[in-house]
């Protein structure tokens, strides 16, 4: 089973006709705006007490499969791990593949409500693959995402 392409997004719209895809607002960079102190970022609070905590998010990642042999169905598991700046899995989660054999290409959606965060950087969201008879997981996509805080702008009031 060959890995084609990853894709993170907003929204993903599959045409009922053609079968083809839209993919709606990919994700490359999330911006939190906070109020509080200017010299703050509320995810230095975070990283002191080693706390993840989630953004209400809606997303979808997308993968794209080819089978090469396609006599046969192919079975495979896929996990997804979102990885920290500091490098630590502070999200995971495994689902499994079937590639039908009347199929010679899969496309396949995971959605999500939220993602977890720690401190701001760059993110990586991990697509790993262990086929069917396979003892351990390769690596087949690194998207990164980047996460920033900043300080909302207050607009000074006018009096007359």
């Amino acid at each position: 089973m060959k890995h084609i392409w990853s894709v993170l997004a907003k929204k993903i719209i599959v045409d009922a006709s053609s079968n083809n895809v839209s993919i709606m607002e990919t994700l490359e960079e999330i911006r939190i705006t906070y109020s509080g102190e200017p010299n703050e970022d509320p995810s230095s609070h975070l990283a002191e007490q080693k706390k993840i905590q989630l953004i209400p998010l809606h997303f979808e990642l997308v993968n794209l499969w080819y089978k090469e042999k396609t006599n046969q169905e192919e079975l495979a598991d896929v996990k997804i791990e979102i990885i920290s700046p500091s490098g630590s899995v502070i999200g995971r989660k495994d689902t499994n593949l079937t590639i039908p054999k009347q199929f010679k290409r899969f496309r396949q959606t995971i959605l999500s409500d939220a993602i977890p965060f720690t401190i701001s950087g760059e993110y990586y969201i991990k697509v790993l693959i262990r086929e069917d008879g396979q003892k351990k997981y390769r690596e087949v996509s690194s998207i990164p995402l980047d996460l920033h805080f900043s300080l909302e702008e207050k607009v000074p009031s006018r009096h007359n």
